[in-house]
């Protein structure tokens, strides 16, 4: 009989224990990644600040393999910079970068609002609605964490209502990103209020079928984000960007009168 060159790796040990080290490994790193992403959408990392792996081990007890695995994946999302012989430091939002990610959040949450307008099921509005109330409690306790959360939950909410699992998997690289952004600066402090106005707006639209007019609505409340990012940049710190009408005024969109009237 001649002998086949693989083994299966119930049959030998050596395999087994080789594939029990991978899958530690594997689960260590992602517990250091997740981490490390919940520390910089929370904002207790800021951008510039360096990294301490040593403590970042200790305090999961994994060794610094997993964690530089993590740190690897961070630093090609972008969130992350290695630099030789120095270390690791949290990166400087940019502003093109961060158009980048709120204009593919435009394009891509602005087909996923259309497609559930022009079909607004009662358990989709259930939901959107639901959402809307938890971001008006989180505004009437002048909660911004709270808010920041009912606010990824209401975008992630749109999208998945669409119906396309390929949408919503590309919109979460989109949503960290846009999480990272927002928490390097005060924007929930400030914004609370308008965002819930426009939230509930996006709802109406997709209530009435209005799929161009949802469309839009979600666009112009994620450009409204652009705008307040840019005014937190170091060079507008210097030179104030000058004040830009609101996006979603009765004068930029005319519908608005209409849909609270038939609300």
């Amino acid at each position: 009989m001649v002998r086949t060159a693989w083994a299966r790796k119930d049959s030998c040990p050596e395999l087994l224990a080789g594939n029990g080290h991978e899958e530690r490994e594997t689960v260590a790193a992602q517990r250091a990644y997740d981490l490390l992403v919940d520390r910089l959408i929370r904002g207790v990392y800021r951008p510039g600040d360096w990294l301490n792996v040593r403590a970042v081990c200790a305090e999961l007890g994994i060794s610094r393999t997993p964690v530089m695995e993590a740190i690897k994946r961070l630093e090609q999302e972008g969130f992350l910079e290695v630099i030789p012989r120095a270390g690791c430091r949290v990166a400087q939002p940019g502003v093109d970068e961060m158009q980048q990610i709120f204009r593919m959040r435009i394009a891509l949450e602005g087909i996923a609002a259309a497609e559930v307008a022009a079909n607004p099921s009662p358990e989709r509005l259930a939901l959107l609605e639901e959402l809307v109330r938890e971001g008006n409690r989180a505004v009437e306790d002048q909660n911004p964490a709270r808010f920041a959360a009912v606010n990824l939950a209401f975008h992630q909410a749109v999208a998945a209502a669409s119906g396309s699992r390929r949408l919503f998997s590309v919109l979460q690289h989109c949503w960290l990103a846009s999480r990272y952004y927002l928490a390097s600066i005060p924007y929930f402090d400030k914004n609370m209020q308008r965002s819930a106005e426009e939230h509930a707006f996006i709802v109406q639209a997709i209530r009435f079928g209005w799929t161009e007019v949802a469309r839009e609505a979600i666009a112009a409340h994620l450009q409204r984000c652009i705008f307040a990012f840019q005014q937190y940049l170091p060079h507008s710190q210097e030179q104030p960007a000058p004040a830009v009408p609101s996006p979603l005024g009765d004068e930029t969109i005319p519908w608005l009168g209409r849909v609270h009237r038939l609300g």
